[in-house]
């Protein structure tokens, strides 16, 4: 112990050792606690596995220092930058639209619903759907603005099965389809 407390003199460490053996350093930041992975919760320092006396520190989410359980803590109120207000790295599916990336940026999300519907108008790349994203929509009605019959992905096919404005080919729509043989159900020679 005195050994320790002579090191931590020597180094200039302002952490303070409690005379018993067994206490925990005390301490008001992380970088206070002298054990690899030891964190300071609640004036204390703990590693993971530690024996709790009553109830388990809490991690204060907010505070700036990261803590058990958190996995982030920038000690900012944004919810919408690479760490939200819950503590955890931001992600793509969280239910947060990140707003600290420009577009083509790793991780820039234009949208982020949250579920994990790829079907919807957020695709579970956080990316908006679009015709021609090969991901047909079922999220709206036939009438609606952005409705897909149909999405394989060709947005200039105007002779398939499938039309360039995500609509389903049918005989009378001013569109010729090349895409099936004479004999073929739905083949049209004009």
């Amino acid at each position: 112990m005195k050994k320790l407390l002579l090191l931590l003199l020597a180094t200039g460490t302002t952490a303070c050792l409690s005379a018993e053996p067994g206490e925990r350093l005390e301490c008001s930041v992380n970088s206070d606690c002298t054990g690899q992975g030891q964190v300071c919760l609640q004036n204390r320092c703990f590693a993971a596995g530690d024996d709790w006396d009553g109830d388990p520190p809490t991690a204060t989410c907010g505070n700036g220092e990261v803590e058990q359980g958190e996995g982030c803590d920038d000690g900012n109120e944004i919810a919408e930058d690479a760490c939200t207000n819950a503590c955890q790295a931001a992600s793509c599916g969280d239910g947060v639209v990140r707003l600290d990336l420009g577009e083509g940026a790793d991780g820039y999300e234009v949208c982020d619903d949250g579920n994990h519907v790829d079907t919807d108008a957020c695709l579970n790349s956080c990316t908006a759907a679009r015709c021609g994203d090969d991901i047909q929509r079922t999220d709206l009605l036939v009438n609606e603005d952005g409705y897909e019959g149909c999405d394989d992905g060709d947005s200039n096919s105007a002779t398939a099965a499938c039309l360039a404005n995500c609509r389903v080919a049918f005989c009378g729509d001013g569109n010729r389809r090349t895409d099936l043989s004479a004999g073929d159900e739905g083949f049209e020679a004009c």
